[in-house]
């Protein structure tokens, strides 16, 4: 029986100002904002420093939660930390955030 492959978690950028079109999320913490620190570096005047951030759990799954922004999740704004599935839709301070698992 041949090995699966790995999937990798991936945001995918579909509206907005970023400094890169996609980001593959390899850490435990993924930072969205301005700051030096952040992973997904938005850019503007008015930017946030840390609009909002994913953590990755011990079984792999992914939560996105609020920072200086309330970021949504399909529409619907989040009052908690929500777990992402595949084709979820992100949107905060201004950027559409698409995650996926990519071979």
């Amino acid at each position: 029986m041949a090995p699966g492959r790995l999937k990798l978690p991936t945001l995918l950028v579909r509206k907005g100002k970023t400094d890169r079109k996609e980001y593959t999320l390899s850490d435990k913490l993924t930072v969205i904002g301005k700051s030096a620190l952040a992973t997904i570096k938005l850019k503007g005047w008015f930017a946030p420093k840390v609009a909002a951030q994913i953590t990755r759990r011990e079984d792999n799954s992914f939560y996105i939660g609020m920072a200086e922004r309330v970021p949504s999740v399909n529409g619907t704004a989040i009052s908690q930390p929500s777990k992402l599935s595949s084709g979820d839709v992100v949107e905060v301070a201004g950027i559409v955030l698409e995650f996926v698992y990519r071979d």
